[in-house]
């Protein structure tokens, strides 16, 4: 009986040794998952084309076209809604055919102040592009910079919605002409969330962004040069996200 009484101990003992070994494993494993968690909050990884411009007017695949909205802000942004939100806008003002928008306190990434100037020229380059953004302005009839700080559209006739197209990308004027050593354009310089690093290939968290910074520091670029490409970094997970709209039927 004793030994009966002896053996059951053990093998008790036994369970319960190997009960905490798979607690400290678990409690492991579950602190390398919250670190790689922590890890993916603070980088992403996203998909571009090499191939393609950085420029929001002349991008044209829709994968640097959407990465184009994290560095260059517009003035105004409309929800699902079709609401208008201000982003570098501070005020907008519509009398009969007359629009006044009033700009924020806003520093491009390479801490240069954003003029009336910059909201003028881009949208001269937004209204003689080949996007969705010159035909939405047709509207306009002139634009001017009253002062550093005031841009005033005169429209052709009143247009009580007109806010809502004011969502042209602000670059810094003229950035969008420099070129390399090799003539290879820079990418323009903007006011968003995230600049390009200098090889391209990484977005970097803009210390000068004028409005709240999100959690993602850095967002690692993958090229996929064609919609093979795409599909296969989608298809193995190697991208974090991906967007379309399926414009072009392909599902």
């Amino acid at each position: 009986m004793k030994k009966i009484i002896a053996l059951i101990l053990a093998l008790a003992l036994f369970v319960t040794l190997c009960g905490c070994g798979e607690n400290s494993q678990s409690e492991g494993n579950e602190s390398q998952v919250t670190s790689q968690k922590t890890d993916y909050k603070n980088s992403m990884t996203l998909l571009y084309s090499m191939a393609d411009s950085f420029n929001p007017y002349e991008a044209s695949t829709d994968i640097n076209r959407q990465l184009c909205k994290l560095l260059y802000e517009p003035l105004i942004k409309t929800d699902n809604n079709f609401k208008a939100h201000y982003s570098i806008a501070k005020s907008v003002k519509t009398v009969k055919n007359v629009c006044t928008v009033v700009i924020k306190d806003v520093k491009f990434s390479d801490n240069t102040t954003l003029t009336a100037d910059d909201v003028v020229y881009s949208y001269k380059l937004a209204k003689k592009s080949a996007t969705s953004y010159a035909s939405k302005l047709y509207g306009v009839e002139s634009v001017a910079a009253k002062d550093s700080k005031t841009v005033v559209f005169t429209l052709k006739k009143n247009d009580p919605y007109f806010v809502n197209v004011l969502d042209f990308p602000i670059i810094k004027a003229g950035s969008e002409k420099k070129k390399d050593s090799d003539s290879v354009k820079f990418p323009p310089v903007g006011a968003g969330r995230y600049k390009l690093n200098d090889e391209n290939t990484t977005l970097l968290q803009n210390e000068n962004y004028y409005g709240q910074k999100g959690s993602v520091v850095t967002i690692n670029l993958i090229n996929a040069p064609d919609n093979e490409s795409i599909s296969h970094y989608v298809e193995i997970g190697a991208t974090d996200m991906y967007f379309s709209d399926i414009s072009d039927g392909t599902i």
